[in-house]
């Protein structure tokens, strides 16, 4: 049964307007400036359905909404797939900025802002754990000369091999970063200025036996180093107290290693 309630346009069927009708098999039916065909599940010639039903219509209905969910949850897992894609990308794109912004570009070590941030934080920590906490001053000696003598290039060369051998002798979770020029520092948390000494002293080895293949020509560095608590309580201090050791490994000859003493 079909019943016009109304529309504007009318309701025909099979060309004949009408309020109300009992539907046939194959009658058509316009509304508007659409025609629908009235098949009872019998099939209409020339009409293609892929369907066969048992109650007119029900089935249909019935495979056509279960055909959308599926087309739903289909483009919805794309969604969420192309969603988590871009999710990544974002985060690699976050965390490669953040770290550049971190880095020294010429050495990839940790910059001197990063270093500022740390050895506060870093400082706070050993104190609520009571642990040690050792500052290594390291200077390249004699940088000027080297530059002077091999050109600028040698000199970064000089400095990129020297903060690798810095990150190879080093501990993984200590921080090392370029503080400035050919300055570097070296942030060691839980170890004693008795160990802070021996690392700084097989680094200047180090770097003294292997820089001459490295760059084919030899350079000698010289390490100045400060430990909290056993020298100082306040975080101001101990870079203080480790640059004022660095200043008489220098005065004393160079390539050498000094612990702080006051």
């Amino acid at each position: 049964m079909i019943e016009d309630i109304g529309s504007a346009n009318g309701t025909r069927v099979n060309g004949k307007t009408v309020k109300t009708a009992v539907l046939k098999h194959g009658d058509e039916i316009a509304i508007g400036e659409c025609t629908v065909v009235y098949d009872d599940g019998e099939g209409i010639q020339g009409i293609t359905d892929q369907t066969q039903v048992e109650t007119p219509g029900t089935e249909t209905q019935s495979l056509a909404d279960h055909a959308q969910s599926l087309e739903q949850k289909i483009q919805s897992r794309e969604v969420a797939r192309e969603f988590s894609r871009f999710q990544k990308r974002l985060t690699k794109s976050r965390d490669k900025y953040k770290r550049l912004a971190h880095q020294d570009r010429l050495t990839s070590l940790d910059n001197r802002a990063l270093f500022d941030r740390t050895i506060n934080e870093w400082f706070d920590q050993a104190r609520l754990a009571k642990k040690p906490l050792s500052l290594i001053f390291i200077d390249i000696d004699h940088f000027k000369k080297v530059n002077d003598t091999y050109g600028h290039a040698q000199g970064d060369e000089a400095l990129k091999a020297v903060a690798q051998l810095i990150r190879t002798a080093l501990r993984k979770e200590d921080m090392v970063a370029r503080y400035g020029g050919e300055e570097f520092v070296a942030l060691c948390f839980g170890m004693s200025s008795g160990n802070a000494w021996a690392a700084a002293e097989s680094l200047r080895n180090l770097v003294e036996r292997a820089t001459p293949g490295m760059l084919r020509f030899p350079i000698t560095i010289s390490a100045g180093i400060a430990t909290f608590p056993e020298h100082c309580q306040k975080c101001d201090d101990l870079l203080r107290l480790a640059d004022q050791a660095l200043y008489q490994a220098k005065s004393g000859g160079r390539n050498r290693v000094v612990k702080y003493h006051g």
